[in-house]
């Protein structure tokens, strides 16, 4: 049996066996309750959650078996503050469908910390997983917000090629390749990137957007996968053919009103009504 999930009254972890919905008898309602307490007196009690491991581990564990409901509004409700990054990056790994842009301000704030916190020594190690998951929730958008939010010109900039090329190890990279607004969010990037106190001698994100360099990179990715594909296709391709060929919808995707008209004028009937060998 599992331990309870909730907190007792002295906010520390229950320590019975749970016995129905990851709750003991005694704390059956803890979790109808528990987002009212999270969120009032200005959800004090998800600020900073990263220091204090015994109120991480309750969120975490909460968020992680759905046992309670985090919406659009509750995210709205917070203020625009680093102490809550902690709790965001929960959200993004366990809450289905959550969104860091709910609340815009605090998810600039929410990702400039995590590259804070990246690499560093401390309570909370963040790593290239991390980010992946925040791109992960809306790749278009949030690949670009990523790498903008970088503290570019205030420390070393990172490799960043090795890192396009680990996000383009991961599913959501995809939509990102076959996107018709990279050019797009690229200038914008530019734009944005302009504003920043980046240093011309550093070779920096920037110089990569400027150059071409990205579009270069994402149209090679493509292609490259493209010819993957094709090579693990190559050896069962006339054996898929042979056996996923139907006459009927060569005649109905591959023959225009005029070709349907001629087979129908010869055989006096509708083309995918014609028996073909598949031969």
């Amino acid at each position: 049996m599992s331990q309870c999930l909730a907190l007792t009254s002295k906010m520390k972890r229950c320590r019975n066996y749970a016995k129905h919905d990851n709750t003991c008898a005694q704390h059956q309602c803890h979790f109808t309750r528990a987002k009212e307490r999270w969120f009032n007196s200005n959800a004090r009690f998800l600020r900073s959650l990263e220091f204090s491991s015994s109120d991480r581990f309750y969120v975490t564990d909460a968020l992680k078996h759905g046992m309670v409901y985090i919406e659009q509004e509750d995210i709205r409700s917070l203020p625009d503050h680093s102490s809550y990054t902690y709790f965001i990056f929960l959200c993004v790994k366990f809450v289905n469908g959550f969104r860091i842009d709910w609340n815009t301000p605090l998810s600039n704030r929410f990702i400039k910390t995590l590259w804070k916190w990246y690499g560093s020594i401390g309570p909370v190690q963040i790593t290239n997983e991390a980010f992946f998951s925040v791109i992960g929730s809306a790749p278009e958008e949030n690949f670009y917000k990523v790498i903008q939010l970088y503290p570019h010109g205030l420390v070393p900039e990172r490799p960043w090629f090795k890192f396009f090329r680990d996000c383009a190890e991961q599913p959501w990279f995809e939509e990102i390749l076959h996107s018709e607004k990279n050019q797009q969010r690229i200038k914008d990037s530019i734009i944005f990137l302009h504003k920043l106190p980046i240093l011309s001698n550093r070779i920096s994100l920037l110089g990569i957007l400027e150059s071409g360099r990205m579009e270069d990179w994402l149209e090679a990715t493509k292609y490259t996968r493209y010819d993957v594909l094709k090579r693990r296709l190559a050896p069962m391709k006339d054996e898929l053919l042979s056996i996923a060929w139907i006459p009927e919808r060569f005649m109905c995707w591959c023959l225009d009103e005029e070709e349907k008209s001629r087979i129908r004028s010869v055989w006096g009937r509708e083309p995918n009504k014609i028996e073909l060998s598949s031969a």
